[in-house]
């Protein structure tokens, strides 16, 4: 498994170096080659290349890097498929997490397809196949990682639904984007688990001021097993915490957690995000946030007033193909045990 993923990390980082290449030969060129770090409805960033693999076909690569936890994704799709409005996409993934109760090897493949409505609407459906093996874990683990030790596979069919009226991909200023997605993993389709998932997000972009701009952000997600599963798999959960959910908290750390500090996820999230952007020199942006977040068990434990909160100050440089980004956050309702906040150093930004 690490020999695969590896492999992945290569062919990623190559596909990067490419497509850096590619944008670098046809910059101001309009329709040719181009890369660019954006954000969909699944993933908090998300480098695409344009048109290096032929007209009309992208390569997409996304990775988290948190402590221990390591995640990395491409996917090639095609766009316009006999000039219709209509794209198919295929991609392959690995993780690895390394904790101190377990270890964690995963590994998959889904492909994709949808159709564009307009310039702004995209509805697509997606089918992935996962399969994690757990090991490491003892009688010391927590019971979550314990009841899912070995090799499970997850086999899920999703629909999505985004609208994106924004005026800039890399920095809007204006606009919205929403977005919807529905997702079933049961064992009737081939995998070790019966839930589903129900997520909304939203993002709101104002410049009321000729250089100020207004942002604002909300996410709610639910997930609920059925029929013979008794609890979602811990790999699978929501994990709040970190330079694109709550900044201020480390991966994971706003929700429940192990007797040895390890973070448990749970079944439902619910974050709502406040910026002030303006610039401040040339490509320099700077910012003022309020996050506010957290993850819960049921969706009837959701409750506004149990949110973890943070506010901080932020750092965004804007080159023509990604947003370098550095956020200081700070906890406000700090608990015995957490830091003053932290630093989140990141590429685009974080909604």
């Amino acid at each position: 498994m690490r020999k695969r993923l590896f492999i992945i990390g290569i062919l990623s980082f190559s596909l990067i170096c490419t497509g850096v290449k590619a944008w670098a030969a046809g910059a101001g060129e309009a329709g040719e080659k181009r890369v660019m770090v954006t954000k969909t409805a699944e993933e908090p960033s998300v480098l695409g290349i344009d048109n290096v693999l032929g007209e009309d076909t992208s390569i997409r690569a996304t990775g988290r890097l948190f402590e221990d936890y390591r995640y990395i994704k491409v996917a090639v799709e095609k766009r316009h498929i006999f000039n219709s409005p209509y794209f198919l996409g295929i991609d392959v993934d690995g993780r690895l997490w390394n904790a101190t109760e377990f270890d964690l090897n995963g590994e998959g493949a889904g492909f994709y397809g949808g159709r564009m409505f307009g310039n702004s609407v995209k509805l697509m459906a997606r089918y992935r196949f996962e399969r994690y093996d757990v090991t490491d874990t003892d009688s010391a683990s927590a019971v979550d990682f314990r009841d899912v030790k070995g090799v499970n596979d997850i086999s899920a069919a999703s629909l999505i639904l985004e609208r994106d009226t924004t005026n800039n991909a890399l920095y809007p200023t204006k606009g919205s984007q929403l977005a919807g997605r529905a997702e079933l993993v049961a064992k009737t389709i081939g995998s070790d688990f019966n839930y589903t998932r129900f997520e909304g997000e939203a993002a709101f972009y104002h410049t009321p001021f000729s250089e100020i701009t207004l942002c604002a952000h909300a996410q709610l997600g639910v997930m609920s097993d059925f029929g013979s599963t008794q609890e979602v798999p811990f790999y699978e959960r929501y994990f709040v915490g970190s330079g694109s959910t709550v900044r201020g908290f480390k991966w994971g750390r706003v929700g429940p957690m192990s007797a040895q500090n390890n973070p448990l996820g749970d079944n439902c999230i619910l974050i709502g995000n406040l910026e002030a952007r303006r610039p401040i020199y040339k490509k320099l942006t700077g910012a003022v946030f309020f996050d506010a977040g957290k993850t819960f068990h049921d969706f009837s434990d959701i409750d506004k007033n149990d949110l973890r909160e943070s506010a901080g100050l932020g750092l965004r440089y804007l080159t023509p193909w990604v947003v370098l980004r550095a956020d200081y956050g700070f906890i406000l309702d700090r608990k015995p045990g957490d830091n003053l906040g932290k630093l989140h150093l990141t590429i685009s930004m974080p909604f």
